[in-house]
């Protein structure tokens, strides 16, 4: 007799299962009887596949809460569905994204405001095959949409310090938050550096069985000691190494196989793994060199000894420098360090614990110190290793993003009631709207609230110019956002006559020998003075030469060698030829040109790597063989 599938225990089709795509599940297999549907209803089974589909939630889900308890507690099925159609409602925000640019900033701010539910669509984006017809365009959105919704989870943490500016917890999410920000598609995010902090405090308890009988000093010349030979903290070669870039990173200290860290890093380490083992310690921002303090319980020394009513809080606390030595540093060492360099006043102070926002302050002034002295080695052999992180991205890039990052924490770190919190407002905007608009939605959750709080607390600080107020620069990208491409075709005899390249050549210019992408034209039958967004005066030449020049979003960057004065006041183009372009260049999205300045190239070597990483904002992929670059703004170059 032939065997009927009746006979097959529900164990075993519940393991065929797993081998079935749940959509297909859903679909066809839980409709076949309904002995199918009851055994397809499984939790385990759709735990399985929660587990298989998607690596990243959102913490609303609970997820470890619910991977802890009994399976049936969970209605894993539901959950499964759920995830699923938050996929395809970002799929469909995605498509629309890379289709036109209208309603594209909005786009993305719906698609990175669901969190990490959105992380594992968007790294499927990123790491999609070469030969998709778009894959430029794609992954560069994947990109800008996962950097915003990294930006968005770093920022939330650290707008949690608004308004408890003494805080001394949560260290370790505070500094992960830097390496979220930049990076990109790897791993090293915040979870890690909290899951590789355990790891350190398990492995030190393994190691160190007698430890919770010792004494507060003990314990902690017990721990610095054991970072410092297991070679966890400190840098092996520091005259060559100490500005780069990496070493400002928790992240990337904890998961480098030499461990490189700055003085804050590796104090900052030892702070979090002896929070882990039951001691009470922070940083302290001594000048120019971050130390750690290990408080003892109330009323006693370091040794255990009862300290009287009247004594110094300091006495109390036991003080090492985790970076540079194994041993104890004492009070008096640390005020005699101060005499050295003049600071005699208000030494109490500098010796104090140093709350987590002034930490995080601190790692992007070291930060920001690391971007000033690459850009003075821009054209070094030096500075590539100093700018370079683990992105795979070419080290310029690495460094922009981390300068940017920097910007943000500092401004979410400071209360915005202090007269100086605006420090950093003015260039963090001017980033936003040069380079990352898709970041403007993060502008009006966080910065323009602050803002206010700040205009309330300093009214005569109200006066500022459109660019500077968070409020009128969230208003006019997202008018730009909104509004319908503006279209230039090549209708006329003239234009198609005089209009030589198009959008997507590549080309060199011809006196500063830089290679870029054409990415816009025009050909106006008016002086170049009347299609700019502001007046130019003759005056403003000599400047525009030698600086780049920040246009609100709908203007153009403009090289002034393709202009001049006829004394009049105007400013002309060429009179031999009188059409221009706006290019893409690293660092330059919008960089205004003449046509007589263009020398196209048709050889793919010559294209920068910096290119194809910048190149998908305009552009679907490159065709090498004809050495240009497929149009992505069809809407407004339908005839290119």
């Amino acid at each position: 007799m032939m065997a009927s599938f009746n006979d097959v225990p529900d164990e075993i089709i519940r393991h065929i299962l797993h081998f079935i795509p749940p959509e297909h599940i859903l679909d066809s297999v839980q409709l076949v009887s309904n002995r199918f549907y009851h055994v397809a209803r499984e939790p385990l089974l759709w735990k399985w596949f929660c587990m298989e589909t998607f690596k990243y939630w959102h913490p609303a889900h609970s997820i470890e809460d619910r991977i802890k308890a009994p399976a049936p507690q969970t209605d894993w099925k539901a959950l499964w569905i759920i995830r699923a159609k938050t996929n395809a409602w970002i799929a469909w925000h995605f498509e629309g994204a890379l289709t036109t640019n209208q309603g594209r900033l909005k786009r993305i701010e719906h698609i990175s405001s669901c969190g990490f539910d959105a992380k594992d669509y968007l790294l499927e984006q990123i790491h999609c095959d070469d030969s998709r017809d778009d894959v430029l365009c794609r992954r560069y959105y994947a990109n800008a949409a996962l950097n915003s919704l990294h930006k968005s989870v770093a920022i939330d943490l650290w707008y949690q310090y608004q308004g408890n500016p003494l805080c001394i917890r949560g260290l370790d999410r505070a500094l992960a938050a830097f390496d979220l920000c930049v990076s990109r598609d790897q791993p090293y995010d915040i979870e890690y550096v909290v899951r590789t902090l355990d790891e350190y405090a398990d492995w030190f308890k393994r190691e160190n069985s007698e430890f919770d009988s010792l004494t507060t000093r003990q314990k902690t010349i017990c721990l610095v000691r054991w970072l410092r030979r297991n070679k966890l903290v400190g840098l092996e070669l520091p005259d060559l190494t100490y500005r780069n870039l990496k070493n400002c990173f928790i992240g990337h200290a904890l998961s480098d196989e030499s461990h490189p860290a700055i003085p804050l890093i590796s104090s900052a380490i030892f702070v979090c793994v002896a929070e882990r083992l039951g001691m009470v310690s922070t940083c302290v921002t001594f000048p120019s060199h971050v130390h750690a303090a290990v408080f003892a319980p109330p009323d006693e020394d370091g040794d255990g000894n009862l300290l009287p009513h009247n004594a110094k809080a300091s006495l109390g606390r036991v003080y090492v420098d985790p970076y540079g030595s194994d041993n104890e540093v004492t009070v008096a060492e640390l005020r005699s360090k101060l005499s050295e360099i003049g600071w005699t006043r208000h030494t109490e102070t500098l010796i104090n614990p140093a709350p987590v926002p002034i930490v995080v302050q601190r790692t992007a002034r070291n930060i920001k110190t690391t971007w000033n002295t690459a850009t003075a080695l821009r054209d070094h052999a030096r500075s590539a290793e100093i700018c370079r992180l683990r992105t795979g991205l070419p080290p310029g890039f690495d460094l922009d993003a981390a300068y940017y990052t920097s910007l943000w924490a500092d401004l979410l770190a400071r209360q915005a009631d202090t007269p100086h919190w605006d420090v950093t407002l003015d260039d963090l905007l001017a980033r936003i709207s040069r380079e990352s608009p898709e970041d403007i939605w993060l502008v009006k959750r966080y910065i323009s609230p602050m803002y206010d709080r700040f205009i309330h607390a300093w009214p005569a600080r109200a006066e500022r110019s459109p660019w500077r107020n968070p409020h009128k620069v969230v208003e006019m990208i997202e008018n730009i956002d909104a509004r319908q491409p503006e279209v230039s075709r090549r209708y006329t005899e003239i234009t198609r006559t005089n209009v030589r390249y198009k959008i997507g050549d590549v080309f060199r210019h011809k006196r500063y020998r830089y290679i870029g992408i054409i990415n816009g034209w025009s050909c106006p039958n008016h002086n170049l003075a009347s299609t700019l967004p502001y007046t130019v005066t003759p005056e403003d030449v000599h400047d525009l030469s030698h600086m780049p020049l920040v246009m609100p979003p709908n203007g153009q960057q403009m090289d002034t060698t393709d202009v001049w004065n006829d004394g009049t006041g105007s400013l002309h183009g060429h009179v031999s030829d009188r059409v221009y372009y706006t290019c893409m260049r690293p660092g330059y999205d919008h960089l205004r040109l003449s046509q007589n300045n263009v020398e196209i190239i048709k050889d793919p070597d010559l294209v920068p790597e910096q290119l194809f990483v910048i190149a998908g904002k305009c552009f679907k992929r490159f065709d090498r063989e004809m050495c240009t670059f497929v149009s992505n703004i069809k809407e407004s170059y339908p005839d290119d």
